[in-house]
């Protein structure tokens, strides 16, 4: 199964329970909002794309570092969709690690989110920009596994992590020319037609002109 990451610039926090807890809370998705330029794309995902998403063991991480696990679905990891997005609520174990991000989120020294995805089948849909040069429309609409979710130190895109999408972009283009390139023909194909067609008829009205020449003689 093919998978994506993205990163997201928004605001992560530090939240204090009446018992001492401390939880890592956050958006790692948010709805209906342009991502950066990913490569020749831009991309958004839809209010309903979580709607079948298999997130029954999704891990919290730090950086997608699996070997800095900050907690796990059901149990220190809570996910909640509301009409922004997708939140996350971690409760993070008691290592130096995790004792370290928490103050570097209460610095604010790490303040981006991320998640790492897979795409169902048909999930997505492409929009070809309205003039040649300008980006491509990606909407997200159907996400089938979310893998993990994670605080990240610099939110911002590898071209790794593009790459599937990337991948089924030139494909669309490819298919896209193609189509073009057909409907060019075809539309010379019938150019050449009208232009025979209009030969013949110009023949046509010769010889009538020749006969009726011929005719006036005799």
């Amino acid at each position: 199964m093919n998978k994506e990451k993205r990163f997201t610039s928004n605001d992560i926090e530090v939240r204090k329970l009446d018992d001492g807890t401390e939880l890592i809370e956050g958006y790692a998705i948010v709805f209906d909002s342009d991502s950066r330029n990913l490569g020749g794309f831009i991309e958004q995902i839809d209010p309903g794309a979580l709607d079948n998403t298999d997130t029954s063991d999704v891990v919290a991480l730090f950086n997608h570092d699996n070997n800095i696990v900050l907690g796990r679905t059901p149990a220190t990891l809570s996910l909640t969709i509301d009409k922004r997005g997708l939140r996350y609520s971690i409760t993070p174990p008691d290592t130096m690690a995790a004792k370290d991000l928490l103050t570097s989120i209460k610095r604010n020294d790490i303040r981006g989110s991320s998640f790492q995805f897979s795409i169902a089948k048909d999930g997505d849909k492409w929009n070809e920009p309205a003039e040649r040069g300008m980006l491509w429309e990606r909407k997200i609409t159907n996400i089938s596994k979310l893998w993990d979710v994670s605080p990240v130190t610099v939110p911002a895109y590898e071209a790794t992590d593009t790459t599937v999408a990337k991948r089924e972009l030139g494909i669309i283009k490819d298919k896209k020319e193609l189509e073009d390139n057909k409907a060019i023909e075809r539309q010379e194909a019938q150019q050449r037609a009208i232009e025979v067609e209009q030969e013949q008829l110009e023949m046509e009205i010769e010889l009538l002109k020749l006969n009726f020449n011929l005719t006036e003689d005799k």
